[in-house]
């Protein structure tokens, strides 16, 4: 349920999530090494819908 409320308020623009580009990695890391490509799809569309930030700039 808070999961749902923070997603909605995020695409309402009422703040703006980030995340690093290494982090999108690692994240991706276990489905992938799992072989859940479906999975690590729908993980990296929301990642990226936030804003991604170079970690080499962080």
């Amino acid at each position: 349920m808070r999961g749902r409320r923070i997603s909605e308020s995020h695409a309402a623009v009422h703040f703006r999530f980030a995340v690093t580009t290494i982090t999108i990695a690692e994240v991706l890391t276990g489905p992938l090494g799992a072989g859940e490509e479906v999975l690590a799809r729908r993980y990296r569309s929301i990642l990226e819908s936030w804003q991604v930030v170079d970690s080499v700039n962080c």
